[in-house]
């Protein structure tokens, strides 16, 4: 897993965008894809997260200054 980005919205999220690689047990299909996370934070912790494989979704739910 490789941390591509990291941004602090205005408002209380955090957007990660991570790539992921490696191979499926099972069927020795490769993978190689980007993940988006939000996170909330409040008093100093994470309260929510999301997961999404659009950035752009990721973007739209961390709201609009994001």
């Amino acid at each position: 897993m490789e941390v591509l980005s990291i941004t602090a919205a205005p408002t209380n999220e955090v957007i990660a965008i991570i790539r992921t690689r490696g191979w499926a047990r099972q069927s020795g299909i490769e993978v190689d894809m980007e993940f988006s996370f939000v996170f909330t934070i409040r008093d100093a912790r994470i309260s929510e997260w999301g997961l999404f494989v659009d950035e752009g979704e990721a973007l739209e739910a961390a709201g609009p200054q994001a």
